[in-house]
């Protein structure tokens, strides 16, 4: 999930989140930067239908200069090779030209087309992968929705927000504080809380300096109380 949103990351970065965020250990997630997934896709050919499974490695790895370790989720192409391939597409675009000018047409399209066809092949493929890859791990986009929820005088009033998978909940809280004091026309004043309200419609009170990797979902709903407000001890949601 850290891989495909950051598309590309330095290893002791990846392994620093990934303590801090999931708890996870540096050899857990070693572990977990070299399982493999299996990709399933069907081919469909008029009556012809046939399913086929590949197993393939989510991410990939490469050196930077000064020794950098860094991860890539698959359909990223590390900027050093995005550098080559921009690179070496301007010098077959320049020997074209020279051999246009030379009269050397069916030449000139014959280097061209060959090196240019054959890369962007490979790399409509793992497009295509990673969108499979993606889908099927359910991190295809790094984008969730808050909706949170304020009583005032019986009168409810939403919220909506939409937040990177990276903000920490403290960041939620106060998009919230400040969009529903602008539509009460004035500010809210004193503390407040942030609940999660989970599927089952119970509400825990949550760490709000975790970040919203911790809380599995698409759509978020919250309850946004003051501690007075609470009928109940919250379910605590402290994990980090």
């Amino acid at each position: 999930m850290l891989v495909a949103d950051y598309r590309e990351i330095p290893l002791k970065r990846l392994i620093q989140l990934g303590e801090e965020i999931f708890g996870l250990s540096p050899r857990t997630i070693r572990s977990h930067l070299s399982r493999m997934v299996t990709v399933s896709f069907e081919l469909k050919l008029f009556r012809f239908k046939k399913e086929f499974k590949l197993k393939v490695f989510p991410v990939g790895f490469y050196k930077r200069r000064n020794g950098e370790k860094v991860v890539y989720f698959i359909d990223q192409v590390p900027k050093r090779l995005a550098i080559a391939y921009i690179t070496s597409v301007i010098i077959i675009f320049l020997t074209a030209i020279s051999q246009i000018l030379e009269g050397d047409l069916p030449g000139a399209m014959s280097t061209v087309f060959w090196p240019l066809l054959m890369p962007s092949i490979g790399s409509t493929f793992l497009s295509y992968l990673g969108h499979r890859i993606r889908h099927q791990e359910g991190v295809y986009d790094n984008e969730i929705k808050c909706v949170i929820k304020y009583r005032e005088k019986k009168k409810n009033i939403i919220v909506k927000g939409i937040f990177k998978r990276e903000a920490r909940l403290s960041k939620v809280k106060e998009y919230a504080i400040q969009e529903i004091g602008r539509r009460r026309g004035e500010p809210l004043r004193g503390e407040y809380i942030l609940l999660f309200i989970d599927e089952g419609g119970r509400e825990i009170r949550v760490n709000e300096v975790n970040r919203l990797y911790l809380l599995d979902g698409r759509v978020l709903h919250f309850k946004l109380v003051k501690p007075r407000k609470l009928s109940k001890p919250a379910h605590q949601k402290t994990s980090s």
